[in-house]
């Protein structure tokens, strides 16, 4: 089966998830894979070390900088998508296949889904915030406008299943999210001991309820804990007093490499997540990766990916919380009990090429 898998973004979870799925699929045997990446991508040293010498057909283009103003005005330049176009044409792609959103979507996809299988992940399928401008505003309702050409919708969770069946009326297929392995690079010995440290990590937005947790923090009356917050977004003036006064909390609040995940990660017990609303975590599968547990709320479809020999759920409640954080610590060998189940669970039960295999078998059956 011929695939081009494109992907135009340039920071976050999408280029390490692209990359993964690029990998699994590549390896399988039934799939002639074609890559087109941007090239300000963030992690673009490790796709052209994977593929440039590879069988896969790998394609570094040139698209826009990592700006809302740069991407909106890259949506007049024709030649550039039409670039892209001509690459899948020239590789008899039965599959365009988008691992996350592409912002050219709307021209591309009217040129070619008469002649090849359209198929998306949607990584979100509410959207949690609003339009923080006009010009996000403006770039996703382009890519909602695209959804009619789509053949196949991937999703991350079964929560989610009904709920896009009855909106797009598309075919939909559930490929839970994989182990982020990708950030755990060197070898990881098994945790031996408590460092009293737990942590939140992931772009900081509204939803993701820090502001539960620094509330969970301050009736916590645990000797010596600390928290680490590592991630770039706005936080409440009010949240951001209550921790630049605590000096039992590190903050650093900026975008986070992924050479910098494996540090932060020896230095914690457990991540947890108050998450207000949700679709899934891509931090669950990470933290899993480096033998953490995590404490999480039970929205969205986070049930799908704490199961109770992995991690614990609880309510969005900082009262509850901070219970559920005191326990843990009363028990600090659940705590590394949990947190080699959740490695030995990332690296059998969410594997990459196991994600690979659902698509594709999914595949064969529609084309």
């Amino acid at each position: 089966m011929k695939i081009s898998l494109v992907f135009l973004g340039t920071t976050g979870a999408g280029p390490v998830y692209s990359l993964e799925m690029a990998k699994a699929l590549a390896s399988n045997n039934t799939c002639e894979l074609q890559v087109i990446i941007s090239e300000n991508i963030s992690n673009l040293k490790n796709w052209i070390s994977v593929f440039q010498d590879s069988n896969v057909n790998f394609h570094v283009i040139k698209t826009y900088k990592h700006s809302k103003i740069s991407a909106l005005l890259s949506m007049l330049n024709v030649k550039k998508m039409n670039n892209i176009i001509k690459l899948v044409k020239f590789h008899n792609s039965e599959v365009l296949y988008l691992p996350f959103g592409l912002l050219w979507s709307h021209f591309i996809f009217k040129k070619l889904y008469k002649s090849l299988r359209i198929v998306i992940t949607l990584h979100d399928v509410q959207l949690h915030d609003s339009f923080h401008n006009i010009i996000e505003y403006a770039l996703r309702k382009l890519s909602d406008k695209s959804r009619k050409y789509v053949s196949d919708i991937v999703i991350l969770n079964r929560k989610d299943l009904s709920i896009v069946q009855k909106k797009y009326n598309k075919n939909v297929v559930v490929i839970p999210h994989a182990s982020f392995s990708y950030y755990a690079k060197k070898n990881l010995d098994k945790m031996q001991n408590i460092k009293k440290c737990i942590g939140f990590f992931g772009r900081i937005e509204p939803y993701k309820g820090l502001d539960i947790l620094i509330h969970a923090f301050e009736e916590l009356q645990i000797p010596d804990l600390k928290l680490i917050i590592a991630g770039s977004g706005n936080i409440d003036n009010k949240i951001l007093k209550i921790i630049t006064n605590d000096n039992r909390i590190t903050l650093i609040n900026r975008y986070i490499a992924d050479d910098e995940f494996q540090s932060l990660m020896n230095q914690i017990d457990f991540v947890v997540l108050p998450y207000k609303r949700a679709s899934q975590s891509g931090v669950i599968p990470m933290a899993y990766a480096f033998g953490k547990t995590v404490i999480a709320t039970n929205v969205g479809a986070l049930s799908e990916q704490v199961t109770s020999h992995t991690g614990i759920l609880t309510e969005p409640n900082s009262t509850i919380i901070a219970q559920k954080i005191k326990d843990l610590y009363l028990e600090p060998e659940k705590i590394i009990l949990l947190g080699e189940n959740a490695r030995n669970y990332a690296n059998t039960e969410m594997t990459w090429e196991h994600s690979a295999d659902l698509l594709l078998n999914y595949l064969k059956k529609k084309i």
